[in-house]
């Protein structure tokens, strides 16, 4: 409303005669109301003096901080139990007996009135809705007697900043049916010279975000604060969208616009299971997620670092590639800058870079076979020599045999056992050799499984599983390699998941495992399982199942020294002894007592 400088005049006469004089509050009512969620609240009325009337509803949020004042419920059937008929009794029948009459511009008086009539620490005896809603409605009353706006009324009449706002972007937890744990993620334009201007970087910022889930083809639905409601896979990927969005709207994240966090923690809190329980986390990655106290501090403290992870990763790949381009460093250097690129968010560059490693992966273990394989030759062509020296020596034998046969005899008894022990020594070697590749070869295959579980995990974030079309039926290995089908990529994915659930679920360890029941398990088809196993294990069903039936001998072997060869023929799946001693030899050429002999 506009005023008169008259006008201006007799306001301002008039609140100075307010001012020096008493003004009674006369009335005090109380009602139920609905408020925007639909759900119950309170709404009270001041009335001071016959003309002045502040009336104020009491907001009521979905969730309740552990330490907040009580918010009084009626707990009864109706509005699910959710009535606040009781508060709005007690304020009438109970605290306006005690407040009418009192001056309605002694804000504290009346503040501190309710207090003793409470007794409470949590206002759990009159609620504090009830309370609440009298205190603000007779500051109302009071600003309105006054002729002056509320804010002013409450921070004085020199008054002429308003606090910064925080706008509601993004919601979760309770705000929210979806997979955000946390409740909400707010934006705060610290860079405003006033409140027009913040308010506009707010909603700017707001509907640039929306248009970036529109391209993502995320949900733009909205929760009950009015932020956005999308199913994302964890706070990281919000407050990466939300700082690209502060960009997009040409603001710079943390000078000119801040983003804060209601986490409500307390919402997480499993009061049985003592930890913070991340459901909506838990659905996007498929087991469940919890945190203790310190997890949670370190969770929030990395939600802040994960850029600084990625410019330590960097250095780090540069300085690797003044080395030898193939380098157990460089290695390292592109596993930790994929892990700094996960953490961001950034998926595409993650998944390059754990492919680089495990290109590299596959070139050192390649390079160390060169070299194992180099010492082998030499050890071979050793061995040939010793062998021709034998020859000469069975020679030279039956010439001594002519004049001694007693010499000839124990000259041949003394080259025999010097050819015995050098050929155990070529024996052993050959056999630390093999040993030597047999763990570097179980220690690639461990690092092969962890990066392709990591890149089938980044895969499925984007792309839709691969299937396959089921014939419904079940036959031999012969019948299925009848029917020729070449391999593609969507095949080698889904070897790679096959493989995984069988080495996971350690199924190779049934003794009578057949491919009859590895096709009940999977909803490949019989005439597919074949041509996959061939393709990307380079073996038919039985050679790949006694290959992993090996691979896990060989840990009992290294790992449980009073195991007898046969006890572990059995836990490693084998029916009997003989064969696995027999399939350990064609693979490794040496027997099971032999590689155990290395280990020593």
């Amino acid at each position: 409303m506009v005023y008169s400088a008259s006008e201006h005049t007799i306001l301002h006469k008039r609140r100075i005669e307010i001012m020096y004089k008493y003004l009674p509050i006369t009335d005090v009512y109380a009602r139920e109301i609905l408020d925007s969620r639909g759900n119950p609240t309170i709404e009270v009325e001041v009335l001071a003096g016959d003309e002045f009337c502040g009336r104020a509803s009491v907001p009521s949020g979905a969730s309740t901080g552990k330490y907040e004042a009580l918010e009084l419920r009626d707990k009864e059937e109706r509005y699910g139990g959710l009535g606040v008929q009781q508060a709005a009794d007690h304020v009438n029948a109970r605290i306006a007996p005690e407040v009418i009459g009192m001056n309605v511009l002694d804000q504290a008086a009346v503040d501190q009135t309710m207090i003793r009539l409470d007794g409470t620490k949590n206002k759990s005896n009159l609620g504090a809705n009830a309370m609440l809603g009298v205190s603000l409605a007779t500051a109302r009353a009071a600003a309105g007697a006054l002729g002056l706006p509320l804010y002013s009324y409450l921070g004085g009449t020199n008054v002429k900043k308003l606090p910064v706002p925080m706008m509601n972007i993004m919601n979760g937890g309770r705000h929210a049916d979806n997979t955000i744990d946390i409740q909400e993620f707010m934006i705060m334009p610290v860079g405003a010279g006033n409140f027009k201007n913040g308010l506009q970087m707010c909603a700017e910022v707001y509907h640039e975000l929306k248009q970036l889930l529109k391209q993502l083809e995320y949900s733009t639905a909205v929760g009950d604060e009015g932020g956005f409601a999308p199913d994302l896979h964890n706070a990281d990927e919000v407050l990466r969208l939300m700082v690209k969005a502060v960009e997009k709207a040409g603001y710079q994240p943390g000078k000119e616009v801040a983003i804060a966090l209601d986490v409500a923690a307390s919402e997480l809190y499993d009061k049985n299971f003592k930890k913070y329980v991340f459901d909506g986390e838990a659905k996007k990655k498929g087991y469940k997620i919890v945190r203790s106290a310190e997890e949670l501090i370190d969770y929030y403290e990395d939600m802040r670092q994960y850029g600084k992870l990625i410019e330590k990763a960097l250095p780090l790949t540069d300085v690797a590639l003044y080395e030898d381009s193939i380098s157990v460093r460089r290695k390292e250097a592109c596993l930790v800058l994929a892990d700094a690129y996960l953490r961001s968010g950034k998926k595409e560059e993650s998944v390059v870079y754990y492919k680089t490693a495990l290109a590299l992966t596959d070139s050192l273990n390649h390079r160390n076979n060169e070299n194992h394989a180099l010492e082998m030759a030499t050890l071979l062509d050793t061995r040939e020599k010793e062998r021709q020296i034998e020859l000469q020596v069975e020679e030279l034998r039956w010439h001594r045999v002519v004049t001694s046969v007693v010499a000839g005899v124990l000259a041949l008894v003394g080259v025999i056992f010097i050819l015995i022990v050098r050929h155990s020594r070529i024996v052993d070697r050959k056999n630390k050799l093999m040993a030597q590749q047999i763990d570097l070869y179980l220690s690639y295959r461990s690092e092969l499984q962890v990066a392709r579980e990591r890149i089938r995990q980044l895969e499925d974030m984007e792309e839709e599983p691969v299937t396959f079309d089921v014939d419904g039926g079940i036959g031999n290995d012969r019948e299925a390699e009848a029917v020729k089908v070449e391999p593609d990529d969507g095949d080698r994915k889904y070897f790679e998941e096959l493989d995984l659930k069988i080495r996971g679920e350690q199924l190779f360890l049934n003794p009578d495992l057949t491919r009859d029941m590895i096709l009940r398990l999977t909803p490949v088809g019989k005439n597919r399982i074949s041509p996959l196993l061939q393709a990307f294990a380079g073996e038919n069903f039985n050679g790949y199942i006694n290959s992993l039936r090996l691979e896990y001998s060989l840990v009992l072997l290294k790992d449980f020294e009073n195991y007898t060869v046969e006890a572990v023929a059995i836990d490693s799946g084998f029916n009997n002894v003989r064969t696995y001693q027999r399939i350990f030899r064609e693979k490794y050429g040496m027997t099971p007592a032999e590689y155990r002999k290395t280990l020593k």
